[in-house]
């Protein structure tokens, strides 16, 4: 499966889900910190970007999913604790965005990630 953008990164991880905004008061407050679960684990092959499953993770997601590169620096962000905050001014920092967007797009991202049980 090839993604293109973060979005489809966090449909693929939960593809159930909707992909519509999610709102910041669902996602723990969105004033708290979050972080990955772990649970995935990020590999290069070919020069591409995999999140492969491990634990019960592979239980709920069947197959890998392919990163582009702004779902790949959400990603690594999200391997330390931080606030969605710092993960809009990433996209900000190394996309030509508006914050508007970025802060939806950061939304949606973690929102995917959230249902799919892959925060902390």
């Amino acid at each position: 499966m090839m993604i293109h953008n973060h979005k489809q990164a966090a449909a693929a991880i939960c593809p159930a889900a909707d992909i519509g905004p999610c709102p910041a008061s669902g996602l723990k407050g969105m004033v708290e910190r979050v972080r990955a679960t772990g649970e995935m684990v990020l590999r290069e092959i070919a020069g591409e970007y995999l999140l492969i499953p491990t634990g019960e993770t592979a239980l709920k997601i069947h197959g890998m999913v392919t990163l582009s590169e702004s779902g790949l620096l959400l990603w690594k962000k999200l391997q330390e604790e931080c606030t969605e905050e710092s993960l809009v001014e990433a996209i900000l920092a190394e996309y030509e965005v508006d914050r508007e967007t970025a802060q939806a797009d950061v939304r949606d991202f973690l929102g995917q990630l959230e249902k799919a049980g892959l925060l902390m």
